[in-house]
């Protein structure tokens, strides 16, 4: 069995070999290792994920030398945002206060003036790009503003392409 594997492994150090000889060659020094060590070694590649052919990842990185010199501030936010846990969380919050209900209500109540925002149809053509979240973003800030001086604010929302209320 020694000597097959003698003139595989010459003819792969030559770079006259194979693909598939050198693999021969290395399963041959894996079940070689394995007999030598009691079965230890096939036990070991069983447990391996991922190709490779074992080469490994690599010497790791030296530790980052100025690393203890940087000091964070301690916060009690978590360091992960964990959104599909908090974002439900964050929604039913907003809900419960009805913070914007309770500004128009109050502003209705004090007579103020109205203030009504009317969207128009949303893009229906091409991609999404910025400028699809900055008119969003534009019409939500000047929203906020007229809600904080103490208007009655309303949003309509737009029409789509076919002519039906974007709520159906």
């Amino acid at each position: 069995a020694f000597a097959p594997l003698q003139s595989s492994w010459s003819s792969v150090a030559a770079g006259t070999g194979s693909r598939c000889r050198r693999r021969y060659v290395r399963s041959a020094v894996s079940a070689l290792a394995a007999e030598k060590n009691g079965g230890k070694q096939q036990q070991k590649q069983g447990k391996k994920k991922g190709g490779g052919g074992g080469r490994g990842r690599g010497p790791k990185k030296p530790k980052n030398a100025y690393a203890s010199t940087i000091i964070l501030p301690e916060t009690p936010f978590s360091q992960r945002a964990n959104a599909a846990k908090r974002e439900p969380e964050i929604q039913e919050y907003w809900k419960s206060i009805d913070l914007y209900n309770k500004l128009s209500a109050d502003a209705e109540s004090e007579g103020a003036e109205r203030y009504v925002l009317h969207d128009g149809p949303p893009y229906a053509n091409g991609d999404l790009h910025i400028g699809h979240a900055l008119n969003k973003l534009l019409k939500d800030f000047i929203n906020r503003y007229q809600l904080l001086k103490g208007k009655q604010v309303h949003y309509v929302p737009g029409w789509d392409c076919h002519g039906l209320p974007i709520e159906l």
